[in-house]
């Protein structure tokens, strides 16, 4: 009927038409809707220009920045885990220097004492003794000397 007043408690939104500039009003659940959707939804102004929202909604963006985050945290445990890697095969080469140094010491020690080089062999090789013990004696007592201790 003509005349009658109606009451309705809705809330309602402004928006501007991208195409005409004209203000409108569209319900506040509506615009939650549409902006919840993944495809953006369109709706009219009152000259009938198209409209749509661009960009994100709220939840897609949040989803978005969760997703990253977590491939942030899978990156970050693969980088210490490369890192961890890394330091395991260094201390195993630092390991492995120290390894041969010793054993070159054992060898250089031997040479200098004339004892056979192979491992387990305690023969002393004469001709060899006697040359060093003429010829090379500072030699032979700087890497008996330096090597005292060691195994």
């Amino acid at each position: 009927m003509r005349g009658t007043t109606i009451n309705v408690d809705v809330t309602l939104v402004t928006e501007q038409c991208c195409e005409c500039g004209v203000l409108f009003a569209l319900p506040q659940e509506l615009k939650e809707q549409l902006l919840r959707l993944t495809t953006k939804g369109s709706f009219y102004c009152p000259n009938g220009h198209g409209q749509h929202y661009t960009g994100e909604s709220a939840e897609a963006k949040i989803k978005r920045l969760e997703r990253e985050a977590q491939l942030a945290k899978e990156r970050a445990d693969s980088e210490a885990q490369s890192a961890e890697y890394a330091w395991r095969q260094a201390d195993a080469a630092v390991f492995e220097r120290k390894r041969v140094e010793r054993e070159k010491r054992k060898l250089e020690r031997r040479a200098a004492a004339a004892i056979c080089p192979v491992p387990g062999c305690q023969r002393t090789i004469i001709q060899m003794q006697r040359h060093l013990a003429t010829k090379h004696k500072d030699w032979v007592a700087e890497h008996i000397e330096q090597h005292e201790g060691d195994t």
